[in-house]
């Protein structure tokens, strides 16, 4: 009998849909504060993961879902500051 083999986290079909920029007053807002990057982002979590949008402005860092911020913190909060690499990773640290 052979051992069952480990099941990748995350398989094509159980990829999250794709999460959109917010609009109207909340992205003119981003804008006003100068988005320095924007992207999809999985909130990985015990249960469930949450697909999101991360928007990093000069002034803060800000989370999407459903066309509302469902977090907001200060930028003074990413220490060490973010890090594009260059295989398109974001990494940052809270």
């Amino acid at each position: 009998m052979k051992a069952a083999q480990p099941r990748p986290r995350f398989a094509a079909a159980a990829l999250p849909a794709p999460v959109g920029r917010p609009r109207g007053a909340v992205w003119r807002s981003l804008q006003a504060d100068g988005v320095v990057w924007e992207g999809q982002v999985l909130l990985v979590g015990d249960d469930v993961d949450l697909a999101a949008r991360m928007v990093v402005t000069h002034r803060r860092v800000v989370f999407v879902r459903g066309g509302d911020v469902v977090l907001e913190m200060p930028r003074g909060w990413l220490r060490p500051e973010p890090v594009l690499r260059r295989d398109g990773v974001l990494e940052l640290f809270v």
